[in-house]
C-alpha cells in the first residue's frame, strides 16, 4: 500500500489531497471529497482510470514544482503549496499568471484568440489534436493572453509552451 498526503495549490486555492494506491486501486480524497478508481494502465506521462462514471485517460507533464494535468478536455496546473517547495522548483508562474502547454505531441487544429485578447475563465485558447482526440486548452481564469506561441496547423511537442495568460487585475509590475 502506498499513501501520500500533500497540500497542493490548484487555481490559486490550497487543497488537501490524500492518495492511497493498493492492489490496482487509487483512492483520492480532496478536501474531504472522495473518489475511487481502478488503474487500467499507467506509464511516465499517462494513466488510464476506471470509475463508476466511466473510463478516464489522464495525461500529465512535470516541470519543476508544477504538474500540468489534462483530462476530459480540461487542463489544470498543480503545484505543491508550501513556500519551501516553490523556492526549490523555481517556476515563474504565480497566482496571476498561467502557462498553457501541449498535453502531448500533436497538431494545433484551432486557435481562438491572439496575444493581447481578453479571455473568460474556461474559454478555449487553442485546441491540439493528438491520438485522434481533440484537447482544448482553456483559460484557468479571466484575463488576457500575454503571448501566443502557436498557429493553426503547427505541429507541437508534448510540454511545449503554447500560451501565457495573465489574470484580470494583475499587478503591472509582475509582467514578464
Amino acid at each position: 500500500m502506498s499513501r501520500h498526503q500533500v497540500e497542493l495549490e490548484v487555481r490559486g486555492r490550497k487543497v488537501q489531497v490524500v492518495l492511497t494506491e493498493m492492489d490496482g486501486r487509487l483512492d483520492v480524497t480532496c478536501d474531504g471529497e472522495e473518489a475511487s478508481f481502478e488503474i487500467q494502465s499507467e506509464d511516465a506521462d499517462e494513466v488510464v482510470l476506471q470509475s463508476a462514471q466511466g473510463l478516464r485517460r489522464v495525461w500529465f507533464h512535470r516541470d519543476r514544482d508544477r504538474v500540468s494535468v489534462f483530462c476530459d478536455g480540461e487542463s489544470l496546473e498543480i503545484r505543491r503549496a508550501s513556500a519551501e517547495d516553490r523556492l526549490q522548483g523555481g517556476t515563474d508562474d504565480d497566482d496571476d499568471h498561467a502557462t498553457l502547454i501541449a498535453p502531448m505531441t500533436g497538431t494545433v487544429v484551432a486557435v481562438a484568440c491572439q496575444a493581447g485578447d481578453a479571455v473568460a475563465e474556461g474559454a478555449v485558447v487553442c485546441v491540439v489534436e493528438a491520438m485522434k482526440m481533440e484537447h482544448p486548452l482553456r483559460a484557468p481564469f479571466a484575463g488576457r493572453v500575454l503571448t501566443l506561441s502557436c498557429e493553426e496547423g503547427a505541429t507541437v511537442d508534448m510540454g511545449q509552451v503554447l500560451a501565457r495568460l495573465e489574470r484580470d487585475g494583475a499587478d503591472e509590475s509582475t509582467k514578464e
